[in-house]
C-alpha cells in the first residue's frame, strides 16, 4: 500500500487499523484525506489477509466533519461539489457493504461526515469523552440520504428528526442510550476495547460473517434506494446556497449564522 499522509494504515496479523491523521484540524476531511481514506478502505477491504478493520483518529477527535476551508472552495464549483458528494457516498457504501466487519473507535468529536463514517461501520465503541452528531443544519447543509437512513434505523424516526433538524450533538452516554454506539469505555481503554472486539470477530467464519452482513444490510436497502433519488441533486443545491456560504463563514468567524432561506 502506498504511503498516505492524511491517513495511517497499520496491519497486525489479520486486523487493520485505518487512522485519520489531521489532528491539527480535528481530523476534518479535505480532498486529500477523502481520496486517501477511500483508497485505504478499498485496499483493506480487498486484502484477503485482513479479516477485521478498526477506524480511529489521531488526537482529540475521531473526525470533525468537512474541513471548512475546503468547504468554502467546494461551494464555488458545481463540479467539485458533485465529485465530493459522490466520493463520500461511495466511501460510506464501501464501509457498509464490505464483507469484513468494521469498528469505529470514536474518541472525541464525530461530527457531520465523521458521524456518518462511524454510522457506516458495523460497530461503534466510544470513549467517555466522545460526542456524536449530524450537525449539518448549522452550516445550512443536510446529511447524506444513506446517513439519514442509518440514523433512523439506529435511533428511530422521531429522535432522528430531532438530531438532524436541531443539529444537536450528544455525549457518549446519551449516544449509548439512544443506540448510536454499542458501548462506552474509559478513554484510556478505547484502543484495547476496539482491538478486543476485532480479535473476537477475526475468530468467526469469514464467509458466514460476510453473508450475515449482506442479509442485515438488505433489510434497509429499500429505504436507501428511495433516498438515493434525492441524493446528489439536493445536497449540491444546499452546498451552492447562500445559507451554506453564510453557515461556513459564521463557523470560521466563530459567530452565529444569519440564514435567509436562499
Amino acid at each position: 500500500m502506498p504511503e498516505l499522509r492524511n491517513v495511517i494504515v497499520e496491519k497486525s496479523e489479520e486486523i487493520a487499523r485505518i487512522i485519520l491523521n489531521r489532528p491539527e484540524v480535528l481530523n476534518a476531511i479535505n480532498k486529500e484525506m477523502l481520496d486517501q481514506l477511500k483508497l485505504a478502505v478499498y485496499q483493506c477491504g480487498n486484502d484477503r489477509g485482513i479479516r477485521a478493520i478498526i477506524i480511529s483518529g489521531v488526537g482529540r477527535a475521531f473526525c470533525s466533519g468537512i474541513d471548512l476551508n475546503y468547504a468554502q472552495i467546494l461551494v464555488k464549483s458545481t463540479l467539485d461539489v458533485t465529485t465530493y458528494l459522490r466520493k463520500m457516498e461511495r466511501l460510506l457504501a464501501d464501509l457498509e457493504k464490505m464483507d469484513k466487519p468494521t469498528i469505529a473507535a470514536v474518541n472525541g468529536y464525530a461530527i457531520g461526515e465523521g458521524c456518518e463514517i462511524a454510522l457506516a461501520c458495523d460497530f461503534r465503541i466510544a470513549s467517555e469523552n466522545a460526542r456524536l452528531g449530524m450537525t449539518y443544519i448549522q452550516l445550512g447543509l443536510v446529511a447524506t440520504p444513506a446517513g439519514t437512513c442509518r440514523l433512523i434505523e439506529l435511533v428511530g424516526l422521531s429522535k432522528a428528526k430531532e438530531l438532524i433538524l436541531l443539529g444537536d450533538s450528544v455525549e457518549a452516554e446519551e449516544a449509548l442510550r439512544l443506540g448510536l454506539v454499542n458501548r462506552v469505555v474509559a478513554t484510556q481503554d478505547l484502543e484495547d476495547s476496539a482491538l478486543e472486539l476485532a480479535v473476537r470477530l477475526v475468530k468467526g467464519a469469514p464467509l458466514a460473517i460476510g453473508v450475515a452482513k449482506r442479509e442485515i444490510n438488505a433489510s434497509i436497502e429499500a429505504n436507501l434506494r428511495t433516498a438515493a433519488d434525492f441524493d446528489i441533486r439536493t445536497q449540491a443545491e444546499c452546498l451552492r446556497s447562500e445559507d451554506t456560504r453564510e453557515g461556513i463563514a459564521a463557523r470560521i468567524q466563530k459567530r452565529k449564522p444569519v440564514f435567509k432561506g436562499r
